[in-house]
């Protein structure tokens, strides 16, 4: 070691500077904090092909999955490919591969046939409107029970896309399918009416003349009759609205029928103040008229017959609802109402009627 001089009192003279960047043996200085500029180009830069590229075991055992998956030879190119990319290669790869997708789904839906309703929906409408049609509830016939239907048949599932109130074309078509189903219902309904108090004349279809009244079907055959269909049962409630719909029938046929049930509905409501023990005494006054009226009176009305499930829910449905064609002024019924039971296609024969006495609607 040197020793201290005059002129080199530290002993130090002979130390040279070592270039820049080389570590002394046995220094121990700290490591100068990496600027902000060399801390973002640490942190961006690609890494190295080598630490990027994926094992080849891995590789090899991707391949043969997708082997056994049944994958193109150009797929399994891409898989390859596509584990040897940077992770940056690879999600902008996978973000490719989604917007491609979409583009296909889209497509796809674009030229999706527009859908119908099912055969086995449309039996599932027929039913609900059938049953709809004989409520005790229902206040109008040519009203909207539509709606009802729909949500009903929406709230369990069945054969509808989970889509339609977004859809308006099939929302549209739905709306239509049950909208004919009501108008096919009444028809029928009518017809049925038609033949409890009347025959054919003949040969000739459209001419219908009026039967002797004991010759008629009593309330409960022609109620038989018109739950056919449907999950209805017989009870006096369901026999008390048939009284009503064949009084009506007997007072005024023809196209204007419904709009006189329905005026009917509101005047029991009206003269009852809309009270519902009024209304049903109202109602039990009719059907034992009917009953002395038509057919022979020996026969008993089962009061302890409990409505069916889907009876019963619909009942409660329309109840809640509170249905009127006078409020909600839909467009379903009013076109080719009767499918040829109108004024001008059925004639009934000249003479008295009788069948007209109104059943006991005072006021």
């Amino acid at each position: 070691m040197p020793t201290p001089t005059s002129n080199d009192p530290f002993g130090i003279a002979h130390l040279q500077v070592r270039p820049s960047g080389l570590r002394t043996t046995g220094s121990h200085k700290r490591p100068r904090p990496a600027t902000d500029d060399e801390e973002t180009e640490r942190q961006y830069s690609p890494p190295s092909l080598s630490s990027t590229s994926a094992n080849r075991n891995v590789i090899q055992a991707a391949k043969q999955f997708a082997a056994n998956k049944k994958l193109r030879r150009e797929q399994i190119v891409e898989v390859e490919a596509f584990l040897n990319d940077t992770a940056l290669g690879r999600e902008a790869r996978s973000y490719i591969i989604q917007l491609d997708l979409k583009n296909q789904i889209e497509k796809i839906v674009t030229q999706q046939a527009a859908w119908v309703p099912s055969e086995s929906l449309q039996k599932n409408i027929n039913h609900d409107v059938g049953t709809a049609c004989l409520s005790p509830n229902l206040s109008a016939y040519m009203g909207s029970a539509t709606s009802l239907i729909i949500e009903r048949l929406i709230s369990i599932g069945l054969d509808i896309p989970n889509t339609i109130h977004q859809n308006a074309a099939a929302y549209s078509a739905l709306k239509d399918v049950i909208s004919n189903a009501f108008t096919q219902r009444r028809s029928t309904m009518k017809k049925a009416i038609r033949s409890s108090i009347m025959r054919c004349n003949g040969d000739d279809s459209k001419v219908w003349a009026e039967m002797v009244p004991s010759e008629c079907q009593t309330v409960i055959e022609l109620a038989h009759a018109l739950i056919k269909g449907t999950s209805c049962m017989v009870m006096p409630e369901l026999c008390g609205r048939v009284a009503i719909l064949r009084h009506c029938y007997a007072i005024k046929k023809g196209k204007s029928y419904w709009e006189n049930v329905d005026g009917t509905l509101e005047k029991l409501r009206n003269i009852a103040k809309h009270d519902k023990e009024a209304i049903n005494d109202l109602v039990k006054q009719m059907l034992q008229q009917d009953r002395e009226k038509y057919g022979i009176n020996n026969y008993e009305i089962d009061n302890m017959v409990q409505p069916s499930d889907m009876q019963h829910e619909i009942d409660e449905l329309i109840g809640a609802r509170n249905i009127s064609a006078a409020t909600e002024n839909d467009d379903e019924t009013r076109e080719g109402e009767d499918h040829g039971l109108g004024d001008d296609d059925e004639e009934v024969q000249s003479g008295p009627s009788s069948h007209s006495t109104p059943l006991g609607l005072a006021g």
